[in-house]
C-alpha cells in the first residue's frame, strides 16, 4: 500500500511537463485569486456602504434620551466602517492587494518572454558550432574505427575482396551518430537550428517563421514538378468490425490502435480507422486514427500519406487528406447512427497523422462540426501548431526521436497541453540501433504502457485520464476507409483497326 512513508517509485525514464504543471496553468490560477481577492474587496465595500447607510438612519430621539448608548454606536460604526481596521480599509486593502498580483502576472509573463528570447538567441548562436564539433568528432571516430577494422579483416584474411571500407564507415559513423543523439538529445534541435540559419540565408528576411521557411521549401518543389497535390483523394470503405481482443483502456492501448492503423496501409493507399466507444450509459465518444508516412515519393504516389503530406502540414498548406478524413469520418457517423457533433472526437496520429491530426482539431470549422474535444499526437512534431482551449492535447515523444523536433520548439507550457518525453532504451532490443528505430508507432504503445498507464501517480497525466476515459471503454466498433490517390490515365499505344 502506498502511503507518505511508502510513496510510489519515481519512474525516472518519463518527464512529464506542461498542463496542470505549466506555467500558463500557474499564471491562470493567479489571476483566478486576485479575482477572488478583488471580488471580496468589492463585498466588503458594499457591505460597508450598507452599515453607514444604516447607522445614518438611525432615530436621533435614540440619541436624545441614550446620548451614552448612542456615541458607543457611533464609535462602533467608525471603527466598522473608516477605522484603520473597518470594512473601508479591508476592501481598499483587499483591491490593492488583487491589483498587484495581476501586476506581478504580467511582470512575470514578460520576464519569461524575455528570458526565453535571451536563450533562443544564445542556442541559434550556438547551434552551428555545437552540431559542426559533433558531425566532425563522429567523422574522425568513425574512420579510425573503419581503417582499425578493415586494417585486421586484411590481416586475417588478405584475400577477402567482400570488405567494403565505405559501407563499414557508414556503419560505423550511423552508429556513433546514434550514441552521441541518445546520450545528447539537443544535437537534433541544434542541427534544425542550423538549418534554419541556412533557410534564412537562402529567404534573406528579418520577420520569417517556421512554417514560412517550409512553405518556400514546398514552393520551389512544386514549381519543378514535385509535392504537388492536385488530385482529389478516393475513400473507399473497407468495412466494420469489432477489435478482437480489445484495446487495452490506456494511452498505451491508443497508440496500439493507431500502430495497427498505420501498419494496415500498403503502396496503393493508406488505412484510416475510425472507432466509435459507447459505454453502458449510451454515451458514444469516437476515435479517429490517422496514419503516418507511408511512402516517401514526391510525385503524386498512391499513397497519399508521403513526403508531400508532412511539408504541407508542417507548413500549414491545404492538403488532400483534410477533406478525404472528413469524408470518412462523416460516413462513419452515417453508419452509426449518430449526427455530427452531438458526441465528442478524440483525434490521434502518429509522425505525419499527428501533425494532420493536430490541423483537423485546430481548425475551427472541422473541430465544431464535429465537436472535437481531444488530440493525441504521438513522434508528431506539432509544437508550433495553436490549439484553441477547447481541446485537451496530448503530446508524446522518445527523448531521442528526431521526428518530434523537426519543428526546433519544445512542448508548449500550456494547461490544455501536456507533454509526455519518454526513454525508450529499457523497451528497446540490446545492443546498437538507429534513430529511426526509435520512432516506430509499435514501440512507443510498448513504452506508453510501461510508463503512462493507469498505475502513473502525475497530476498532468492523472487530469488527462479523468478527461478521457470515454474514449478508451465501453464497446468498440471499429470503421476502415482506405485513402488512396488516383492515377493519370496513361495514353495506349496506337493499334491498327480491325479488318472487317
Amino acid at each position: 500500500m502506498t502511503t507518505l512513508d511508502n510513496p510510489p517509485p519515481i519512474d525516472t525514464a518519463v518527464t512529464i511537463t506542461g498542463g496542470t504543471k505549466s506555467t500558463e496553468a500557474n499564471y491562470d490560477d493567479m489571476l483566478t485569486s486576485a479575482k477572488l481577492i478583488g471580488v471580496g474587496g468589492h463585498d466588503a465595500n458594499a457591505l460597508n456602504c450598507d452599515l453607514v447607510r444604516l447607522v445614518a438612519g438611525l432615530p436621533v430621539v435614540g440619541a436624545v434620551m441614550s446620548p451614552g448608548s448612542a456615541a458607543q454606536v457611533g464609535a462602533a460604526a467608525i471603527a466598522l466602517t473608516v477605522g484603520p481596521n473597518g470594512l473601508y480599509s479591508l476592501g481598499l486593502q483587499m483591491q490593492t492587494l488583487a491589483q498587484g498580483v495581476r501586476l506581478s502576472v504580467q511582470f512575470y509573463q514578460a520576464k519569461d518572454a524575455a528570458v526565453a528570447a535571451s536563450i533562443s538567441v544564445l542556442h541559434f548562436t550556438v547551434a552551428i558550432p555545437h552540431t559542426g564539433v559533433v558531425i566532425a568528432t563522429t567523422l574522425h571516430l568513425a574512420l579510425a574505427q573503419t581503417l582499425v577494422g578493415f586494417t585486421i579483416a586484411r590481416v586475417r584474411d588478405p584475400g577477402n575482396p567482400n570488405v567494403d571500407p565505405l559501407d563499414s564507415f557508414r556503419k560505423y559513423f550511423m552508429g556513433d551518430m546514434a550514441r552521441n543523439v541518445q546520450d545528447d538529445p539537443s544535437v537534433i534541435d541544434d542541427t534544425m537550428r542550423a538549418a534554419r540559419l541556412v533557410a534564412w540565408r537562402l529567404f534573406p528576411t528579418n520577420e520569417i517563421g517556421f512554417e514560412e521557411q517550409v512553405a518556400g521549401i514546398l514552393g520551389i518543389a512544386t514549381s519543378h514538378g514535385y509535392l504537388l497535390d492536385s488530385k482529389k483523394l478516393t475513400v473507399t470503405d473497407a468495412g466494420s468490425r469489432t477489435p478482437d481482443p480489445p484495446y487495452e483502456r490506456s494511452i498505451g492501448g491508443l497508440i496500439k490502435a493507431e500502430a495497427d492503423t498505420e501498419s494496415a496501409g500498403d503502396a496503393g493507399g493508406s488505412r484510416l480507422t475510425i472507432h466509435h466507444r459507447v459505454d453502458a450509459k449510451g454515451n458514444g465518444h469516437w476515435v479517429v486514427n490517422v496514419p503516418g508516412t507511408a511512402e516517401w515519393g514526391a510525385k503524386m504516389p498512391t499513397n497519399p500519406s508521403d513526403a508531400t503530406a508532412n511539408l504541407r502540414s508542417l507548413s500549414g498548406s491545404p492538403s488532400t487528406l483534410y477533406p478525404a478524413i472528413n469524408t470518412a469520418l462523416a460516413a462513419a457517423m452515417k453508419k452509426a447512427g449518430v449526427k455530427p457533433g452531438t458526441q465528442p472526437v478524440m483525434m490521434v496520429g502518429h509522425s505525419q497523422g499527428g501533425i494532420v491530426a493536430a490541423r483537423l482539431a485546430s481548425n475551427a470549422q472541422f473541430r465544431t462540426r464535429y465537436n472535437v474535444t481531444h488530440l493525441m499526437t504521438v513522434a508528431a512534431p506539432t509544437s508550433r501548431i495553436k490549439m484553441p482551449k477547447s481541446v485537451q492535447a496530448l503530446s508524446v515523444e522518445h527523448r531521442s526521436d528526431p521526428v518530434p523536433r523537426l519543428d526546433a520548439q519544445s512542448g508548449p507550457g500550456a494547461d490544455n497541453r501536456t507533454n509526455a518525453l519518454i526513454d525508450p532504451r529499457s523497451q528497446m532490443a540490446p545492443g546498437p540501433s538507429d534513430l529511426g528505430a526509435q520512432h516506430g508507432g509499435h514501440l512507443y504503445a510498448k513504452t506508453a504502457t510501461a510508463h503512462l498507464g493507469r498505475d502513473n501517480t502525475d497530476p498532468a497525466l492523472r487530469q488527462w485520464y479523468d478527461g478521457t476515459e470515454g474514449f478508451m471503454g465501453g464497446s468498440d466498433t471499429q470503421y476502415s476507409y482506405d485513402l488512396s490517390r488516383p492515377q493519370p490515365t496513361l495514353p495506349q499505344p496506337w493499334q491498327p483497326a480491325a479488318p472487317p
